[in-house]
């Protein structure tokens, strides 16, 4: 009987170690083969809000319009953390566009999903179609608080506005 339990033990340990690597249909491991250079920062026009947002404009763009809080735009996103570098999200990843509700933020208490941290929103108003920016984002503006794992994460976004879906008049 004690031998049956122990090999039923190894047999269920052994499955579930094995369900952990990449050949288990299940497991995503995400490829950042396709994600471009972070921006430089070196050359471009730095901002400091009062709140500890810190924006790098590399490129300007242009257009009639600017991104305001309630827009609804177009655009790619990479997200490093700034202690090591490390890429945790890109859209680049899909090589696809993704839309950004900018009037959308924080943890929508009725599904629970997360929509878009403050600094990120923050860090897109004023930019033009075709610009490019550096958001560097505290903690207290990112995901501290929301028990996920980048919490006390600073974090820097490598932000571009492809165009306006929606623009707030």
């Amino acid at each position: 009987m004690i031998k049956n339990v122990l090999v039923l033990l190894f047999i269920l340990a052994t499955l579930s170690l094995s369900s952990c690597d990449s050949s288990d249909p299940y497991y995503y491991e995400p490829d950042f083969t396709t994600v471009p250079e972070a921006f430089p920062r070196e050359d471009s026009v730095k901002s400091v809000l009062p709140n500890g947002l810190i924006i790098y404009d590399v490129k300007i763009g242009d257009g009639p319009f600017t991104v305001q809080n309630k827009d609804v735009i177009n655009g790619y996103y990479t997200g490093r953390k700034l202690k090591d570098d490390e890429i945790f999200d890109s859209t680049y990843k899909d090589g696809l566009t993704n839309y950004f509700n900018l009037n959308l933020g924080g943890v929508n208490a009725n599904s629970g999903t997360f929509n878009f941290i403050e600094g990120f929103r923050q860090g897109f108003v004023g930019m033009k179609k075709g610009g490019q920016r550096v958001i560097v984002i505290p903690p207290d503006l990112g995901y501290a608080g929301t028990g996920n794992l980048l919490e006390n994460d600073t974090l820097v976004f490598d932000v571009e506005v492809h165009s306006f879906v929606a623009a707030k008049k």
